[in-house]
């Protein structure tokens, strides 16, 4: 028997099956990656080619292969399924269209070789010739990688072909005959049934045999070596990932209200105020029900049952704010001192908060990872016509009759792989109106922050992404040198910026910094005259950007970082016109 094709696959993937008589196939999609969420669904589709004969038989579903960024460690996988494809009446959202086939813990094998789920991790599933079958392959905590695509055509489109094999068999009149097994383009998914990212594709293979054998067993008896091993060491479970299944025999598709079996324990002890550390997807209103995974990062808001055991902590008169956050990318390609946009919250009849909102922080992107210190400024309206607006006085200092310091956060840089979070409380918290615009200026005194240029078109005042409610849209913006100098349109800022409904709290509510230390600059000269670092610099050792504000000349294609991909943490937990450097999806999302 052949060896398993593996169609772009990288070195050491997967597992090499043979058989004594049991063909195994493989269909791979790619292993680009750029993107991760907690699961992808898809379709798997079987075409027939020519005239099939009565009784021919389709394909049996036998394993996969993924790709997550767990390397080394444990992670557990569950498989579900659904007769016809996933976009039929609302699947997506709908967890009682769906069978759960059985969850497994392997060990990863890192973000760029396969990780394989091995033959008996779930039950063997049939598709029968012209048939479509939707399959969702999940984590519970954001470890699975995929990638997004632009929803231009064909297979950029969720429900497009994305990968194909052909099987054909000859008849006794000298014709042919057989079907192609195609793979879908799907969506990427918030666990369980949550949120849905369309035009996103798996990222792994599908493991198939033909016909419709479903006895594992003697599937098993036909195989050898260490497919058999592999195979058997799988330990299927039952139950979801979050579930002890010494405790649990079975279960079905999950459901919004809670398992009675214990979760795991805590992997950090309970504190008395949790700790805000934020990601880029918001955080979700608590419920009466508890839900069968916890929100995505931690609010301060008291929930209606405790989590965790109960703490000395000393009793709130009031309720602390939910924190939310809006997110662009952290795919860099560029850097400069700081970056100006605008945020707009929309009306209340275009969906935006009644209340208004209050901005209380920021995330942003920078190479350090040792001590650094931000400038924040903001104005009403946009920033667009505003970018110098400023006037050098006698003493070297500055005023302008537009622009003021709202605060200055001091921290330690984490690198590129994630983003900074300056302290809360280090700015003044920043009241918006539903209907308003307000610009801010993001700025360090060296070209140290991080950013992007667009790569479809986007230009200075397009929304770049919003948040998932309809809170608040960030815009593209600008790149300019410190303080108020040179500066460059159409770029887009990498971070977040951190929200919370309704009016202005007291920082001590949601942060560590009260109003009465804060500090308004990173007490450095401020440049007068030409800025020599004023030129965008791309962030590698002696490497400088060919542009400037004269000859306004591009950028060299493939200057971005990462060749243009988005790293793992630009995670799909906010709604973007577009996931642009992974191939995106389309412009309106």
């Amino acid at each position: 028997i052949p060896p398993r094709t593996k169609k772009d696959s990288p070195p050491g993937a997967g597992l090499d099956i043979t058989s004594g008589g049991t063909e195994i196939f493989e269909i791979v999609t790619t292993y680009d990656g750029g993107w991760k969420q907690d699961g992808v669904m898809f379709d798997i589709r079987t075409v027939s080619i020519g005239t099939i004969e009565d009784g021919a038989e389709g394909i049996t579903i036998l394993g996969f292969d993924v790709l997550t960024p767990v390397e080394n460690e444990m992670v557990c996988v569950e498989v579900y399924t659904k007769k016809g494809s996933l976009t039929e009446n609302g699947s997506e959202q709908s967890p009682d269209r769906w069978t759960f086939l059985g969850s497994v813990s392997v060990t990863g094998q890192g973000k760029n070789t396969p990780t394989h789920i091995p033959i008996g991790s779930f039950d063997p599933t049939y598709l029968g010739i012209d048939d479509t079958r939707a399959f969702y392959i999940t984590t519970q905590d954001e470890n699975l990688r995929y990638t997004a695509l632009d929803g231009s055509e064909g297979g950029n489109v969720t429900g497009g072909v994305f990968s194909e094999e052909e099987h054909s068999f000859s008849k006794d009149d000298g014709s042919s005959s057989g079907f192609r097994v195609e793979i879908l383009t799907g969506v990427a998914k918030n666990y369980p049934f949550d949120e849905s990212w369309q035009n996103r594709v798996f990222n792994g293979a599908v493991i198939y045999r033909l016909g419709n054998n479903l006895d594992l067993s003697s599937i098993f008896s036909q195989m050898s070596g260490a497919a058999v091993q592999d195979s058997i060491a799988a330990k299927r479970g039952y139950a979801t990932c979050d579930v002890d299944t010494t405790a649990v025999s079975a279960i079905g598709a999950p459901t919004s209200n809670p398992t009675q079996a214990p979760t795991r324990e805590p992997t950090i002890s309970p504190t008395p105020l949790p700790t805000v550390t934020l990601t880029t997807q918001p955080s979700y209103e608590p419920s009466l029900k508890p839900t069968s995974k916890p929100s995505k990062n931690p609010t301060m808001e008291p929930t209606i049952i405790p989590t965790q055991s109960p703490t000395p902590a000393v009793p709130t008169i009031s309720p602390t704010p939910i924190l939310r956050s809006v997110a662009t990318t952290l795919s860099g390609g560029l850097k400069q001192a700081g970056l100006m946009f605008d945020v707009r919250v929309p009306s209340v009849e275009n969906g935006g908060p009644e209340d208004g909102l209050t901005v209380i922080g920021f995330e942003v992107s920078t190479l350090l990872e040792t001590e650094l210190c931000v400038e924040v400024y903001t104005k009403s309206g946009t920033h667009v016509g505003f970018e110098s607006d400023v006037t050098e006085n006698d003493d070297g200092t500055w005023s302008s009759s537009s622009w003021t310091t709202i605060g200055a956060g001091a921290t330690i840089g984490k690198g590129e792989g994630e983003p900074t979070l300056l302290p809360l409380g280090s700015t003044d918290p920043i009241f918006i109106s539903p209907g308003d615009t307000r610009a801010f200026y993001v700025t360090m005194q060296t070209p140290d922050l991080r950013y992007t240029e667009p790569k479809f078109g986007e230009v200075t005042g397009d929304v770049f992404s919003s948040s998932s409610e309809g809170h608040m849209e960030l815009l593209v913006g600008s790149a300019v040198s410190y303080a108020f100098l040179d500066s460059w349109p159409n770029r887009i800022f990498n971070g977040a910026v951190v929200y919370h409904l309704g009016g202005v709290l007291e920082p001590a509510e949601y942060g560590d910094i009260t109003a009465d230390q804060r500090t308004y600059t990173c007490n450095r000269p401020i440049p007068t005259g030409n800025n020599t670092e004023a030129d965008e610099t791309i962030p590698s050792a002696n490497e400088t950007r060919p542009e400037d504000p004269e000859t306004n000349t591009t950028m060299p294609v493939g200057a971005l970082d990462a060749n243009a991909t988005v790293p793992d943490d630009g995670r799909d937990n906010f709604t973007r016109p577009e996931d642009f450097l992974d191939g995106g999806s389309t412009k309106d999302e």
